[in-house]
């Protein structure tokens, strides 16, 4: 079910843990979907996008993917939210 469809929908909830370094990204179909396309070759450009993706910048990783996946798509809603978890700080001592 998508979230917030319905007022009677029920979640299941989980976990995950993320180390330093690891980014979370959450989106809408909007941002892999496209008339007439697959839902799989979408994922298959945000993989690819991922994978050739070095940059620590959050804000950077983001303006790429939606670049990459032809973003914001005009026939839907596109949202992408992302988080990435800072590298451990090293002490100097």
């Amino acid at each position: 079910m998508v979230l917030g469809a319905t007022p009677e929908a029920e979640y299941a909830t989980g976990s995950v843990a993320l180390a330093p370094g690891d980014m979370l990204l959450m989106y809408t179909d909007g941002l892999v979907t496209r008339p007439g396309d697959d839902v799989g070759r979408g994922l298959s450009r945000l993989v690819r996008s991922l994978r050739e993706d070095a940059s620590d910048d959050l804000q950077a990783s983001i303006t790429r993917i939606m670049r990459d996946l032809g973003a914001p798509n005009p026939r839907d809603d596109t949202c992408l939210i992302g988080i990435r978890v800072p590298e451990a700080v090293r002490s100097a001592g």
